[in-house]
């Protein structure tokens, strides 16, 4: 059921739950009363969990989001990766493999 009518539903037991607590009191009418409180008690706990349910569920689907938006950075990265070895070319950020210049005035090895 959804969170909407939970709510509802426990709001309306709320009510109930006061007005036969109320007229328990007015009466003098001691199960009257107390069932009211019972009423009032089971609404307020309806509500609540409702209340708990929704921000479970957003705090989900917040979550769901974020993970959705990382696969997707990664397929996008994975694809340029794939599309740059295909076409010849070399993933933007990454050093050509092989030789590198020496570092410092240092000559290569066997040349002078």
């Amino acid at each position: 059921m959804g969170t909407k009518k939970e709510k509802l539903k426990g709001t309306v037991e709320k009510v109930v739950g006061s007005v036969k607590k109320g007229a328990g009191k007015a009466t003098g009418n001691e199960s009257l009363k107390g069932k009211g409180a019972l009423t009032k008690a089971k609404g307020d706990a309806r509500t609540a969990a409702a209340k708990g349910v929704e921000k479970v569920t957003k705090s989900v689907k917040k979550a769901a989001g974020k993970a959705q938006q990382k696969v997707g950075e990664a397929v996008s990265k994975a694809s340029k990766a794939v599309d740059a070895k295909t076409s010849g070319k070399k993933p933007a950020g990454k050093k050509p493999a092989g030789k590198t210049a020496p570092k410092g005035n240092a000559a290569p090895k066997g040349k002078k």
